[in-house]
């Protein structure tokens, strides 16, 4: 087992504090799949990130901030080991109760 665990944590819209390592959804989530989440298509934004040389980096994502938590809990989780899809993930996070955080 593990002796530790860092978890990361941002704000959604609705200010709600969630559990997720990327700022933005689209690497982890199927938000981007437009025939899944149309709905989501506006929420596509860009943002400034400040770099060490003191310029910007202008970056394009689905980032939580701009999501309510009942908008983020509609979204898939997309569960990779490595470069490879962990496929019993779901059944093996079925024992867990992901519907009610």
């Amino acid at each position: 087992g593990a002796d530790w665990v860092e978890l990361d944590v941002h704000a959604t819209k609705d200010g709600v504090l969630v559990v997720t390592h990327d700022v933005e959804f689209s690497h982890c989530t199927d938000v981007g799949d437009a025939t899944i989440h149309p709905e989501f298509a506006s929420k596509l934004t860009t943002k400034h990130a400040p770099c060490k040389d003191g310029e910007e980096d202008e970056l394009t994502g689905y980032w939580v901030s701009d999501f309510t938590l009942e908008e983020a809990k509609r979204l898939t989780v997309l569960i990779q080991h490595g470069r490879m899809s962990f496929t019993g993930a779901t059944s093996a996070l079925g024992t867990s109760n992901l519907d009610n955080p």
